[in-house]
Protein backbone atom coordinates (compact mmCIF):
# COMPACT_ATOMS: atom_id res chain seq x y z
CA UNK A 1 0.00 0.00 0.00
CA UNK A 2 1.31 3.44 -0.89
CA UNK A 3 1.43 6.22 1.66
CA UNK A 4 -1.34 8.81 1.95
CA UNK A 5 -0.36 11.69 -0.37
CA UNK A 6 -2.94 13.99 1.23
CA UNK A 7 -1.42 13.37 4.67
CA UNK A 8 2.07 14.00 3.26
CA UNK A 9 0.87 17.33 1.82
CA UNK A 10 -0.65 18.27 5.18
CA UNK A 11 2.66 17.44 6.86
CA UNK A 12 4.56 19.56 4.34
CA UNK A 13 2.21 22.47 5.11
CA UNK A 14 2.61 21.99 8.87
CA UNK A 15 6.41 21.91 8.58
CA UNK A 16 6.94 24.66 6.00
CA UNK A 17 8.03 27.28 8.57
CA UNK A 18 10.40 24.93 10.42
CA UNK A 19 14.14 25.24 9.76
CA UNK A 20 16.32 22.27 8.75
CA UNK A 21 13.47 19.97 7.68
CA UNK A 22 14.21 17.47 4.94
CA UNK A 23 11.92 15.01 3.24
CA UNK A 24 13.03 11.45 2.58
CA UNK A 25 11.39 8.27 1.37
CA UNK A 26 11.57 5.73 4.16
CA UNK A 27 9.77 2.50 5.13
CA UNK A 28 7.72 2.67 1.92
CA UNK A 29 6.33 6.05 2.97
CA UNK A 30 7.69 9.53 3.31
CA UNK A 31 9.51 10.83 6.39
CA UNK A 32 10.28 14.35 7.50
CA UNK A 33 13.62 14.75 9.22
CA UNK A 34 14.53 17.49 11.69
CA UNK A 35 18.25 18.00 12.12
CA UNK A 36 18.80 14.62 10.46
CA UNK A 37 16.44 12.72 12.78
CA UNK A 38 13.02 11.36 11.85
CA UNK A 39 10.29 13.52 13.37
CA UNK A 40 7.08 12.51 11.56
CA UNK A 41 6.03 10.77 8.39
CA UNK A 42 3.24 9.35 6.28
CA UNK A 43 3.28 5.58 6.74
CA UNK A 44 3.02 3.11 3.87
CA UNK A 45 0.49 1.28 6.06
CA UNK A 46 -1.69 4.37 6.33
CA UNK A 47 -1.64 6.89 9.11
CA UNK A 48 1.13 8.88 10.69
CA UNK A 49 4.56 7.84 11.99
CA UNK A 50 5.73 9.89 14.97
CA UNK A 51 9.04 9.69 16.85
CA UNK A 52 8.47 10.34 20.54
CA UNK A 53 10.29 9.98 23.81
CA UNK A 54 10.07 6.27 24.70
CA UNK A 55 9.38 7.21 28.33
CA UNK A 56 6.11 8.91 27.32
CA UNK A 57 4.89 6.19 24.96
CA UNK A 58 2.85 4.32 27.58
CA UNK A 59 0.56 7.28 28.23
CA UNK A 60 0.09 7.77 24.49
CA UNK A 61 -0.75 4.10 23.92
CA UNK A 62 -3.60 4.43 26.37
CA UNK A 63 -5.17 6.93 24.00
CA UNK A 64 -5.30 4.42 21.15
CA UNK A 65 -1.94 5.03 19.50
CA UNK A 66 0.07 1.92 18.62
CA UNK A 67 3.77 1.19 18.71
CA UNK A 68 5.21 0.62 15.27
CA UNK A 69 6.38 -2.89 14.58
CA UNK A 70 9.44 -3.78 12.57
CA UNK A 71 9.91 -7.43 11.69
CA UNK A 72 7.24 -8.31 14.25
CA UNK A 73 9.01 -6.47 17.07
CA UNK A 74 7.44 -3.41 18.74
CA UNK A 75 9.67 -0.36 18.60
CA UNK A 76 9.59 1.92 21.65
CA UNK A 77 9.57 5.56 20.68
CA UNK A 78 8.15 4.86 17.21
CA UNK A 79 4.41 5.50 17.11
CA UNK A 80 1.79 4.74 14.50
CA UNK A 81 -1.19 7.09 14.70
CA UNK A 82 -4.37 6.16 12.83
CA UNK A 83 -5.50 8.67 10.22
CA UNK A 84 -8.76 9.20 12.15
CA UNK A 85 -6.74 10.66 15.05
CA UNK A 86 -5.24 13.40 12.85
CA UNK A 87 -8.29 14.52 10.89
CA UNK A 88 -8.24 18.03 12.36
CA UNK A 89 -5.34 20.39 11.76
CA UNK A 90 -5.01 20.95 15.52
CA UNK A 91 -4.56 17.21 16.13
CA UNK A 92 -1.99 16.94 13.35
CA UNK A 93 -0.10 19.99 14.68
CA UNK A 94 0.07 18.42 18.16
CA UNK A 95 1.64 15.23 16.78
CA UNK A 96 4.03 17.22 14.59
CA UNK A 97 5.16 19.27 17.62
CA UNK A 98 5.74 16.07 19.62
CA UNK A 99 7.82 14.54 16.81
CA UNK A 100 9.83 17.72 16.29
CA UNK A 101 10.55 18.08 20.00
CA UNK A 102 12.03 14.60 20.17
CA UNK A 103 13.91 14.77 16.87
CA UNK A 104 15.50 18.09 17.81
CA UNK A 105 16.48 17.01 21.32
CA UNK A 106 20.21 16.73 22.00
CA UNK A 107 21.97 13.44 21.36
CA UNK A 108 23.17 11.19 24.18
CA UNK A 109 26.15 12.46 26.12
CA UNK A 110 29.50 10.87 25.27
CA UNK A 111 32.52 10.84 27.57
CA UNK A 112 36.16 11.32 26.55
CA UNK A 113 36.57 7.59 25.77
CA UNK A 114 33.60 7.67 23.42
CA UNK A 115 31.23 5.80 25.74
CA UNK A 116 27.63 6.81 26.32
CA UNK A 117 27.19 8.37 29.74
CA UNK A 118 23.43 8.97 29.56
CA UNK A 119 20.73 7.57 27.33
CA UNK A 120 18.34 9.96 25.63
CA UNK A 121 15.53 8.27 27.54
CA UNK A 122 17.45 8.21 30.83
CA UNK A 123 17.34 4.42 31.08
CA UNK A 124 20.36 2.30 30.21
CA UNK A 125 18.26 -0.85 29.83
CA UNK A 126 15.62 0.63 27.52
CA UNK A 127 17.84 0.86 24.48
CA UNK A 128 20.97 -0.95 23.48
CA UNK A 129 22.43 1.90 21.52
CA UNK A 130 25.50 0.87 19.62
CA UNK A 131 27.63 3.65 18.33
CA UNK A 132 30.70 3.12 16.22
CA UNK A 133 33.79 5.20 16.82
CA UNK A 134 33.29 7.27 13.66
CA UNK A 135 29.82 8.35 14.75
CA UNK A 136 31.05 9.20 18.25
CA UNK A 137 33.84 11.33 16.82
CA UNK A 138 31.45 13.12 14.45
CA UNK A 139 29.08 13.92 17.32
CA UNK A 140 31.95 15.32 19.38
CA UNK A 141 33.01 17.55 16.50
CA UNK A 142 29.53 18.99 15.86
CA UNK A 143 28.37 21.95 17.87
CA UNK A 144 25.15 21.06 19.69
CA UNK A 145 23.12 23.95 21.06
Amino acid sequence: MAYDEHLADRLRDALEDQPNITEQKMFGGVAFMAAGNLAVGASSQGGLIVRADPDTCEELLERGVELMEMRGRPMRGWLHVDIERVESEADLEAWVRRGLAYAQSPPPEIDARGALTRRRTGSARDHAWRLDVAFVRSVKEEAWC
